[in-house]
């Protein structure tokens, strides 16, 4: 399975979603206008990962600002990884936010009551 790297733009994320290394990672802002798009490869990626997943997958959130739309497409992303887990495999989400913005901290309790899944909220100063 390939490594999916897209590189952060002012509107976009740095994601690197690297199977063998056990790299997954969501870091930046997310504000484009149409985040579908940009999103697809991404959740293309993890749902054919969840059709092997590593032993353990601990995915990493360090979103500093998104839009409405792009929350959405992260909720896609949640629905795959709980895929993966419902089917026995250990998943792990470490979603980080600046105590700044307690909304972020919001959005993260929310994912974790609607998908479930064990998360570790941490705050960055």
């Amino acid at each position: 399975m390939e490594r999916l790297y897209i590189h952060e733009t002012e509107y976009s994320p740095e994601i690197i979603l690297d199977k063998w290394q056990g790299k997954f990672f969501i870091v930046g802002v997310s504000l484009m206008e149409h985040p579908f798009k940009f999103y697809e490869h991404v959740i293309e990626w993890i749902n054919k990962y969840s059709l092997d997943p590593n032993d353990k997958t601990i995915f990493t959130f360090r979103i500093l600002y998104l839009n409405s739309a792009s929350l959405v497409n992260i909720s896609l992303i949640f629905k795959a990884l709980s895929k993966i887990y419902n089917k026995g495999h250990d998943v792990v989400v470490r979603w980080y936010y600046d105590e700044r913005d307690p909304t972020i901290r919001e959005y993260a309790e929310d994912l974790e009551n609607l998908y479930k899944l064990p998360f570790e909220i941490v705050v960055i100063n």
